[in-house]
């Protein structure tokens, strides 16, 4: 009989265990391929946000065919003299050829620029434009390229060199010269005129003085206000050179050459550079630099719902585990589809409002929506606001995340530690060889 009870005994309770298991089984089968298939509106989303790109990026280039695009390689000028090479034969007769152009750079030059920011509306999107005041003085030698007389002898004294004196002209070249609302130039604190062209600025020196060999020293001060769209490009040639650039917008970055000094702040920034190489060719780039690109920073927030998927599906299994919620495999996937609907809310509202509302509209809506379903299911008020506390902690840390890009991945590893600690504290006193879910609805033991 002892045998026979052992025999009926033991499978009763192996049937109980058995069926056990397969319930905890089936539970983290479902966590699983939720957790997989949520991969699927991720992607879905990443789609969306690249076609959102392409209408900005659309509306971007619309603004630059009415407005300007970005200036490169201003700071320049130079002064131009063309000369043409002579040859003596040994019966003194001369032959010209070898047309040239001597190319004069300033010794010293200092460059004010001062930028202010205008916006433009296409549809539902704001661009940002740049209005720029340009100003340079420049002092150019000119001993070397003009002498006394039209004609210089070379060391060989066969070739000499001709100066066309009259042809003297002097270029201040520009990336899009048709970007110029205005501009001003003086020589030696003299107003002259000049033409804009296809290149830049230029005129002839003989426009300024008829006495071109007595100049020595040139002196020359230019102002111009053009436009310039994202980005501000100098190209400073060899000599010395200050430069200080003032502007509203408050997000630079630079490039190139990088300032001596700069002061960032809310209401723009700052900065100046002090520049002497006598031969080569120095660089500067400024970028308007977009802190807040919203289809950036979305795309950066999707990068993280995986974990904040993966989070939640845990609590709500921790409560089937800890406490008395019977949750059917129905109930993870609509509780899971909220959290892939957030970040569609937040790329919607963030083309019509600032980052920081549209981020807390869409947190605020998934938050109370899975609440308020969670309590519709039997969730106590206690699981509640602990699962209402956690999930809004987590979109807390995410917007930080995004907003410090130095810091994130060191608040990001910190963060997923203590999530991952706590979980562990949590379930440490759980016997999962002895996990019994209740067949009761709402009902778990431990």
């Amino acid at each position: 009989m002892r045998f026979i009870s052992c025999i009926y005994g033991g499978p009763k309770m192996n049937k109980n265990n058995n069926r056990d298991d397969k319930s905890l089984r089936n539970k983290l089968l479902v966590i699983s391929g939720l957790l997989i298939l949520s991969g699927i509106p991720r992607l879905m989303t990443s789609s969306l946000i690249e076609e959102r790109e392409n209408f900005a990026f659309d509306a971007k280039q619309s603004v630059i065919k009415g407005w300007a695009e970005a200036q490169e390689d201003l700071g320049n000028i130079e002064v131009k003299i063309p000369r043409t090479r002579v040859q003596e034969n040994e019966k003194g007769q001369r032959s010209e050829y070898a047309a040239e152009t001597l190319i004069v750079l300033p010794h010293e030059r200092t460059i004010d620029v001062k930028s202010r920011s205008e916006f433009r509306e296409r549809g539902i999107y704001t661009i940002p434009v740049q209005n720029i005041d340009f100003s340079m003085d420049a002092q150019f030698s000119l001993e070397e390229g003009l002498k006394s007389k039209n004609i210089v002898i070379e060391k060989n004294k066969k070739d000499f060199i001709k100066v066309n004196a009259s042809d003297i002209r002097v270029e201040i070249p520009m990336s899009h010269p048709e970007s110029l609302n205005a501009f001003e130039l003086s020589i030696n604190d003299k107003k002259v005129s000049a033409k804009r062209n296809l290149k830049g600025i230029e005129f002839l020196l003989k426009e300024f003085t008829d006495n071109q060999e007595e100049i020595k020293i040139l002196k020359i001060k230019v102002k111009l206000s053009f436009k310039s769209f994202e980005r501000l490009g100098l190209s400073v040639p060899s000599g010395q050179s200050q430069i200080k650039v003032d502007s509203d917008w408050p997000s630079p970055s630079f490039g190139g050459l990088l300032p001596r000094n700069y002061k960032i702040h809310p209401a723009g920034f700052t900065s100046e550079w002090s520049l002497f190489d006598p031969l080569a060719t120095q660089k500067i780039e400024i970028q308007f630099f977009d802190r807040v690109n919203i289809y950036k920073q979305s795309e950066k927030s999707l990068k993280y719902g995986f974990l904040i998927t993966l989070f939640c599906l845990t609590v709500f299994f921790m409560f089937e585990v800890l406490g008395n919620l019977r949750l059917h495999f129905m109930h993870y996937i609509f509780l899971s589809l909220p959290l892939s609907v957030f970040f569609i809310v937040l790329i919607a509202f963030s083309e019509h409002l600032n980052f920081l509302a549209s981020y807390s509209i869409a947190a605020v809506g998934v938050i109370s929506l899975m609440a308020a379903y969670l309590k519709g299911i039997g969730a106590t008020r206690k699981q509640n606001l602990g699962f209402a506390t956690a999930l809004g902690s987590t979109y807390g840390t995410l917007f930080f995340l995004l907003q410090s890009t130095d810091y994130a991945l060191l608040l990001g590893s910190l963060a997923l530690f203590s999530i991952l600690a706590g979980i562990m504290l949590i379930t440490r006193n759980v016997n999962w060889n002895n996990l019994h879910f209740s067949k009761e609805k709402n009902e778990v033991s431990v």
